[in-house]
């Protein structure tokens, strides 16, 4: 990972679908175009469908960053060892050079001292406290770390991937300003500084396909975010001065950043208009959820006559096939992949979706999903858990739900014999089955 100051991360949410992995791509590519290095992240696991479309056009997975907060890892600066058979000589000459401190390896290269001046200084004067005067040429004779009589005090070391705020207050109450920081199988990596510890920099974010912290990466309230593009309800975190904030009525993020193209470069590279259309074609179920505008239509024109595809609808089809179906897939994978977390005045909602081929597909089912959404449900302390599963090309979903049987009670959609809520022309879990889900838990 570079450096927080050094590189801009352009990340989607928690659990990444096509538009959030798409848009995260295509503006850092935009962002480095115009000379302002950017790296696309991901906070999760890429889903079948993003696999496939990444696949199609000869695309890597983003980077995976699952936490943002700082680490030690963040702030250790590399410093050359030094050997346990140096002078105290040896040292100050060192340390003379402006070198804060010196980590010292024992033969195995594990760290087992780190001096300062202030430590050499302690060290001469036992020695010559010991000799009981000064023999010439003590500083080139005396090791400074052999002998019993050194008493050099074991460094203070933490593992390069601990939070510094975990540690701030341990930080705090230690005497030494210089640290060690080693991997995870204990190798020295470099030193910190308490100042560097406490005041660490803060990785510079730009949110892509949502403005939450509860759908974030962990650690974003320790990052600095910079720019916002979404196009979901509004719920974002409060920042220290004004940035470039955009919530769009649009259908896909990834029509934001197609429009940012045409306003600032013209056109993306043929396989990055690509992977942009696919992702438009994805979040508007190729143009037949009801959350689709003129804006989404005309940025898929674009992309399509870019990326040499001629057929929009075909192609539209093929994209939704490719992450439709049910299959073998683990249940509490499928509840979890694409679910979101809504306050209300009776307590958490959890609202997931998942597409199917057919909603013949669901029978077979069911028993599982039900007992994964109770799952779901009871990990994130919810009140009411709800999957909708949806058939993109017939425009048509079922409702399963679990929860407060006096909050199941108001659903506003028929329950069929089998327990299931049958949402007939539902399709966009944002702009038709959130509002009326939620207005009916709220007044019932």
């Amino acid at each position: 990972m570079p450096k927080p100051r050094d590189t801009t991360i352009v990340i989607g949410h928690k659990r990444p679908d096509l538009d959030s992995i798409a848009a995260a791509i295509g503006y850092s590519f935009l962002l480095s175009e115009e000379n302002q290095p950017a790296l696309a992240a991901r906070a999760g696991q890429t889903d079948d469908q993003t696999a496939w479309a990444l696949a199609r056009f000869g695309f890597d997975p983003p980077v995976a960053v699952m936490d943002i907060a700082p680490t030690f890892a963040t702030v250790a600066e590399p410093a050359p060892s030094f050997p346990a058979t140096s002078t105290i000589r040896d040292a100050l000459l060192r340390l003379g050079t402006g070198v804060r401190a010196l980590p010292v390896l024992g033969p195995e290269g594990q760290p087992v001292a780190l001096i300062d001046a202030s430590l050499c200084v302690a060290v001469l004067g036992r020695l010559l406290a010991r000799l009981g005067s000064a023999p010439q040429n003590t500083l080139d004779h005396a090791l400074l770390c052999d002998g019993p009589e050194r008493d050099i005090p074991p460094p203070v070391i933490f593992r390069s991937d601990e939070r510094l705020a975990d540690r701030r207050a341990a930080i705090a109450n230690f005497d030494f300003d210089d640290y060690i920081v080693v991997d995870e199988h204990g190798r020295y990596l470099g030193v910190v500084s308490r100042a560097a510890a406490l005041s660490p920099p803060r990785q510079r974010l730009i949110l892509v396909d949502h403005n939450e912290l509860s759908q974030a990466v962990p650690g974003t309230d320790q990052a600095e975010i910079v720019e916002v593009i979404d196009h979901h309800k509004l719920g974002n975190p409060a920042t220290t001065v004004p940035i470039p904030f955009v919530v769009d009525v649009v259908g896909s993020t990834a029509t934001l950043i197609e429009e940012r193209w045409q306003l600032r470069k013209g056109s993306p590279p043929p396989n990055l208009a690509g992977l942009l259309l696919s992702a438009i074609l994805s979040d508007t179920l190729a143009f037949r959820s009801p959350t689709c505008t003129s804006r989404d239509k005309a940025a898929a024109a674009r992309l399509a006559e870019r990326a040499r595809i001629s057929k929009i609808a075909a192609f539209g089809d093929e994209v939704i096939m490719a992450g439709a179906g049910l299959g073998q897939r683990d249940p509490d994978e499928i509840v979890a992949e694409d679910s979101k977390d809504f306050i209300t005045s009776k307590g958490l909602v959890v609202v997931a979706q998942a597409e199917v081929r057919s909603l013949h597909e669901i029978a077979p089912r069911a028993a599982d999903l039900n007992a994964a959404l109770v799952r779901l449900r009871d990990n994130r302390k919810a009140v009411l858990a709800a999957l909708l599963l949806t058939d993109p090309v017939r425009a048509t979903s079922r409702l399963m739900v679990s929860g407060d049987p006096h909050l199941v009670a108001v659903v506003p959609y028929a329950r069929a014999p089998d327990g299931i809520f049958d949402a007939p022309g539902i399709v966009s879990r944002k702009k038709q089955l959130v509002p009326a889900l939620l207005a009916a838990i709220e007044s019932g």
